[in-house]
């Protein structure tokens, strides 16, 4: 309908104001759980996964948890900004294994899926670096706040051990330490 598509693009210019200048906002309607709190349906991903994709999906998930509910509460991210994070955290090994095999028509396929219009944007974007010597030369702010947090929880939660201790110019220094403060699970 007409007024709804004109009212989600009045949300979704009202979002990218609010989070600054240069940036590009999807509407997204939410699904409100019982809770109150808007919820993540990664059901409708789970069919661009292998199995065994899947299982390391649900793993990234499972230790990604924490940090990003830290992200949350320290506002740096918002709920449906940690909703996107946990998409791409989700869809992440599949993105990663197309990527480096160059499985072209499988990266097509994602592109073009509608369920991940969302999602792609911030997976497009992991490989930039805060410095602007990635593929795109973006810097800095111009990389989507998603995609600079998300490259560095996958950094962190592959090293197990990283708390801040890597090429400066690769991350936003802010969230790194903001992450850094995190104590380390025992």
């Amino acid at each position: 309908e007409p007024a709804s598509l004109l009212k989600a693009a009045d949300v979704a210019l009202y979002q990218a104001k609010n989070q600054g200048r240069n940036r590009t906002v999807f509407y997204e309607s939410q699904v409100v759980g019982s809770s109150g709190h808007s919820s993540l349906d990664l059901a409708k991903f789970k069919k661009f996964l292998t199995p065994r994709q899947r299982k390391q999906s649900e793993s990234l998930l499972q230790a990604a948890e924490a940090p990003l509910e830290h992200l949350l509460h320290e506002k740096v991210l918002t709920e449906n900004q940690v909703h996107q994070a946990k998409a791409a955290l989700y869809l992440f090994p599949t993105w990663i294994h197309s990527v480096r095999q160059g499985l072209e028509q499988d990266l097509q396929r994602l592109q073009s899926a509608s369920e991940l219009r969302s999602v792609i944007p911030v997976l497009l974007a992991l490989p930039e670096r805060y410095d602007g010597a990635g593929p795109w030369r973006m810097k800095a702010h111009q990389i989507p706040l998603v995609s600079r947090t998300t490259s560095i929880l996958l950094a962190k939660l592959q090293a197990q051990d990283w708390y801040g201790e890597v090429d400066s110019g690769r991350f936003d220094p802010e969230i790194a330490e903001i992450l850094g403060r995190i104590p380390k699970a025992a």
